[in-house]
């Protein structure tokens, strides 16, 4: 869901200009294609942009799954292999992402959260969006219970979250009284609730609705695809389908076998589910440690996505790939970032 970088445990800096034989491609990474009246962590791409965007990537290599990322020969003129990825499994990415990608013959990697599929409810961060980051005005102070443990903090008064401000997260949950600006607020509650059951992210938010004085009302715009949804992709040579955890928690924050959990079990439960193996997995908002890798690779997965952006090189670690966030661009915009991203070690 996030779409902020962060540090990979591990990864190799690169002291020197590299030749374009180095590399192999570069992944792009969506999460939502639609056109939201509100989208403050820009996770949005609009149907029109998205059409626009693949024509582009098209002039500049070949569109492939993530399986294939990386195998094959490097085409002339230095065109490269791009992998489109698509992150959380909304259900506007079956609804209009996919008649997109077949009509342009663009293959495309969806990372599906397999504890979410069909569920009528809203994913927790949309929810929490809902509750902290949209409404005009807000209660000096916040009082709640999670799980047993009690939390008090103050915040500061704005308007409406307009957009993300990465730049003020907290490291931690912050001590209690301590004064945060709406989007701290809304990171430190994604932060509690993430490695927490359904049940008890509802309960969250049914206080923060409460305290905010917003509706919880299903936005099903916003639902994620069912299982008929993903049995349709998955059934298409066009499309692969790739496990993004069970519940969508912040690895880093769980204990091992929280991570073993949540890893392997997604990768069963969409096994099970569409009766084919499932060999690429996406790190839930890029949070990651050593132990997240080597479970990831026990698991039996062939790659692993990250949210760091950078090119795929040879001898990139298949299991800590960087992808390049995309925003709501039209086709100039996107184009100028790819010619840049493409020209980065030339």
């Amino acid at each position: 869901m996030d779409n902020k970088m962060i540090k990979i445990p591990g990864s190799r800096t690169i002291n020197r200009i590299l030749s374009p034989i180095n590399r192999l491609g570069i992944i792009l990474m969506y999460h939502r294609i639609a056109d939201p009246h509100y989208d403050p962590l820009n996770l949005n791409v609009t149907p029109a942009h998205l059409k626009e965007q693949v024509e582009i990537l098209k002039k500049y290599g070949r569109a492939v799954k993530m399986g294939v990322m990386g195998k094959t020969k490097r085409f002339p003129n230095g065109k490269i292999d791009i992998a489109v990825t698509l992150d959380d499994g909304y259900v506007d990415n079956f609804n209009n992402a996919r008649p997109i990608f077949e009509k342009a013959d663009v293959p495309a990697t969806f990372f599906i959260i397999s504890g979410s599929i069909g569920s009528q409810e809203e994913f927790f961060w949309d929810s929490l969006k809902k509750t902290v980051l949209q409404p005009e005005t807000l209660p000096q102070i916040i009082e709640i219970t999670i799980a047993d443990k009690k939390y008090r903090w103050q915040l500061y008064h704005s308007g409406a979250c307009q957009s993300a401000d990465y730049s003020q997260s907290l490291s931690g949950i912050p001590s209690f009284d301590i004064k945060l600006s709406r989007f701290q607020l809304y990171g430190v509650l994604l932060k509690i609730l993430g490695p927490l059951s359904p049940q008890l992210r509802r309960d969250a938010i049914n206080q923060l609705a409460k305290w905010s004085g917003q509706d919880l009302t299903v936005r099903k715009d916003y639902l994620p695809m069912n299982a008929a949804d993903l049995q349709t992709l998955s059934d298409s040579a066009l499309f692969e389908i790739g496990a993004h955890t069970v519940n969508h928690p912040q690895l880093a924050n769980l204990t091992v076998e929280q991570q073993e959990k949540e890893i392997t079990q997604s990768k069963i439960d969409l096994e099970n589910k569409l009766d084919l193996p499932i060999a690429s997995f996406s790190y839930p908002h890029g949070s990651l440690n050593k132990e997240s890798v080597n479970i990831v690779k026990r698991s039996k997965f062939t790659n692993a996505c990250t949210v760091s952006p950078n090119q795929v090189m040879r001898g990139s670690d298949p299991y800590l790939l960087p992808r390049f966030s995309i925003g709501d661009w039209n086709g100039d915009v996107f184009e100028n970032n790819l010619n840049k991203w493409l020209s980065a070690y030339n």
